[in-house]
């Protein structure tokens, strides 16, 4: 939302009596500190998933040119999960939401203790992982850290 259509709408909800308590859109922090300053100091900013997708894409794409092992496969298996993850809980607990994001990587390396009833390797069943290329988990160590490096802002903020 451009912010000058974000004040305008103010001035109208305000002669009508409304307040604005949150506001959705993209992670334009320029935009977001001008609706702030001029409709309301304690607006909370939700992201929408479009664009919370469209920057998790982004950020893969800068990790692809380090890790030859993040193919374009991997890359959107890793989307897909992220959609999933916050699809599923967006109407959960702010807890439920870290917990889908933090088995996310591991889900992808094999590791399915903590998963949920959504992953069919749970229990020590071999599911295989039709989204990973020949079907098997991960294995390089360092994709692991930056993917979790990757995914650490957005389970710090999963309430939004």
């Amino acid at each position: 939302m451009e912010p000058d259509i974000a004040v305008e709408l103010h001035t109208r909800a305000r002669a009508k009596g409304l307040k604005y308590a949150a506001v959705i859109g993209d992670d334009d922090s320029s935009s977001i500190a001008h609706i702030k300053q001029k409709v309301n100091l304690e607006l909370v900013k939700y992201s929408d998933i479009g664009h919370v997708k469209r920057n998790v894409r982004s950020k893969l794409e800068n990790v692809q040119k380090c890790h030859k092992a993040l193919t374009a496969k991997v890359r959107d298996s890793f989307l897909k999960n992220f959609t999933y993850a916050v699809k599923q809980n967006a109407d959960k607990s702010e807890r439920e939401m870290i917990c889908a994001l933090q088995t996310m990587v591991p889900h992808m390396y094999g590791e399915h203790g903590n998963c949920g009833e959504w992953c069919r390797s749970r229990g020590g069943a071999d599911a295989g992982h039709r989204n990973l290329p020949f079907v098997t988990p991960l294995k390089d160590t360092h994709l692991k850290i930056s993917l979790e490096n990757l995914q650490a802002p957005y389970i710090i903020n999963a309430d939004k």
